[in-house]
């Protein structure tokens, strides 16, 4: 770290980023329709009793969405009241969650662990859904784990690919099989990139337990979405294909059945990315031409998973024209660590960035 930012300072930063949110998560009431909507279904679910299907309204089902995000938010009514702060309040922890996750891989992975952390809390898109009632966090948090629990134990350390599969199944819970293309796509593109496809399918077999591992994903999932096709038929069909195809596919999809989809340009992903993500998506070129440069002018083996890691989503969503800012929030980790660990011998003159982005946001936050 420069003399100025020191660890005891940017813990302090860390903190203090992460207590702002917190104490602001009671200050305001439940925003737009997702919010109102995500915590009301919360409500109904320990009003009426029925933990295994979320409802749109009394004894109507809301096949959306899994229920990961409103259980989270529905234990906390019922342990405590259901104010806004106790429903935003899991949304808040799952944020916590993460960025201990990406402070414990950034670790091992020998990449500076605090700048991680800080960088990641000041991004503006998981600052603003730190606490926020979306899947959005949730999803993100378990495509970490699957991410990090993964590239673990490709290094070797097997019983990490665990983590990964309990990520998986998290994810399925809390926005679908979205998460298996989403880590299909960046783990498919780093194999073939780094291996072949020949030689990754052989690694692959050798350095994750795949048979145990999709064992305990199904384990994790599969009760959940059977009897939640059990309780309303018509569940799948329309969760599957409507929610995971047309939704997508279709600018303004007509078959929504909770709400307008919304038309965006094809594309607009990478200028939510550019957008959501400053200032550190203006200085990724910079980042990425650094560390190829310490590597005889190619990236590492750790830094090209990143890099597929943060556009998955980017990619995934381009021709998508149903989509929200929020979307570019899985690849968004990765993103700190590139950062990190293009200047992990300090971050310089681009330090001062991670005091003021925080610091324009919260302004901006507390004016709204």
């Amino acid at each position: 770290m420069t003399r100025i930012f020191t660890a005891n300072r940017a813990w302090a930063l860390l903190a203090l980023l992460l207590i702002i949110r917190l104490i602001s998560l009671g200050l305001y009431p439940l925003m737009d329709t997702t919010e109102a909507r995500y915590g009301e279904m919360a409500r109904l679910m320990v009003e009426t009793g029925n933990w295994l299907t979320p409802q749109f309204d009394y004894g109507v089902p809301f096949w959306g969405k899994p229920p990961l995000h409103t259980w989270m938010s529905a234990s906390f009514i019922a342990l405590f009241d259901a104010s806004e702060f106790f429903i935003r309040l899991p949304h808040w922890l799952a944020a916590v969650i993460l960025l201990a996750v990406i402070g414990k891989f950034a670790y091992k992975m020998q990449v500076p662990a605090l700048p991680s952390m800080l960088i990641l809390s000041a991004i503006p898109v998981f600052y603003i859904c730190t606490g926020a009632v979306m899947t959005d966090i949730a999803l993100a948090l378990a495509f970490t784990l699957a991410m990090t629990g993964f590239y673990l134990a490709w290094q070797g350390e097997k019983n990490y690919a665990y983590v990964g599969f309990t990520g998986l199944a998290l994810g399925l819970l809390a926005k679908g099989p979205l998460i298996l293309v989403l880590f299909g796509l960046s783990s498919g593109i780093w194999l073939l990139w780094q291996y072949g496809i020949n030689k990754m399918w052989h690694l692959l077999w050798q350095r994750i337990p795949l048979l145990s591992g999709s064992a305990l994903l199904l384990a994790l999932t599969l009760p959940w979405y059977l009897m939640a096709e059990q309780a309303t038929p018509g569940f799948l069909h329309y969760f599957i294909i409507g929610e995971h195809w047309l939704r997508f596919t279709q600018s303004g999809w007509a078959g929504d059945l909770y709400g307008t989809a919304h038309d965006q340009p094809r594309g607009m992903i990478w200028i939510f990315f550019l957008l959501t993500a400053l200032p550190w998506s203006f200085l990724l070129p910079a980042a990425l031409a650094k560390l190829a440069k310490h590597n005889q002018g190619k990236l590492d083996s750790l830094s090209a998973f990143l890099l597929c890691w943060l556009f998955a989503p980017l990619i995934l969503f381009t021709f998508a024209g149903n989509i929200l800012p929020a979307y570019v929030l899985p690849g968004i980790p990765a993103l700190a660590l590139l950062i990190s660990k293009a200047w992990q011998q300090g971050l310089g003159k681009w330090y001062w960035l991670t005091l003021v982005s925080p610091a324009l946001l919260i302004a901006a936050i507390i004016v709204v």
